[in-house]
C-alpha cells in the first residue's frame, strides 16, 4: 500500500495480516492511525515529516523502518499505554513501568534525537525534534 503525497490523514480501520509495506513518503505531514492489529508480516516505512498512531499497540507485531528526509521531525503515538522508562536496543524499542515490560516495537534506523515521553493519550515517541527536554521518559536501568 503506498499513501500519495498530498492525501492529508489516513486511517486503516480493519487488520492487516499477511505480508506487505505500507509506505508513508512525502515530505508534507502525512498522519496515518491504524485501528486495528497488525501482523509480524507487516512493515511501515515512515519516510519525512510523518506521524504515525497505533490505536492498538499491544495487537502490533510488524516492523516500523524509520527514514528521516530533512530537518523536520516524526511521531509515533500508542494510544492508551502508560510507560515510565524505556530501552531502545537491537532494533528493539521496549517499554517499561517500572521494571514490567509493557510493549515492545520493532523500530529500525531511528534517529539519534529520539524522545519518548508519556501523555495524556498514552506514549509518545518523536523524532528529530532538537534535544531531549522535559518531561521525557528516562533509560530503563
Amino acid at each position: 500500500m503506498s499513501v500519495l503525497p498530498g492525501s492529508g490523514s489516513t486511517t486503516i480501520d480493519t487488520n492487516l495480516t499477511g505480508r506487505g509495506v505500507i509506505d508513508i513518503n512525502q515530505q508534507s505531514l502525512l498522519a496515518l492511525t491504524i485501528n486495528g492489529a497488525v501482523g509480524s508480516g507487516q512493515t511501515i516505512d515512515i519516510i519525512g515529516n510523518n506521524s504515525l498512531t497505533l490505536d492498538k499497540p499491544l495487537a502490533f507485531s510488524g516492523a516500523i523502518s524509520l527514514h528521516q528526509d530533512g530537518p523536520s521531525g516524526f511521531s509515533i503515538s500508542l494510544v492508551g499505554l502508560v510507560a515510565t522508562n524505556y530501552e531502545y536496543r537491537n532494533d528493539i524499542l521496549c517499554l517499561f513501568d517500572g521494571n514490567r515490560v509493557v510493549d515492545r516495537l520493532n523500530l529500525t534506523n531511528p534517529p539519534a534525537d529520539m524522545l519518548v515521553e508519556q501523555t495524556g493519550s498514552g506514549v509518545s515517541i518523536v523524532f528529530g525534534e532538537g534535544p531531549a527536554l522535559p518531561p521525557h521518559l528516562p533509560v530503563h536501568t
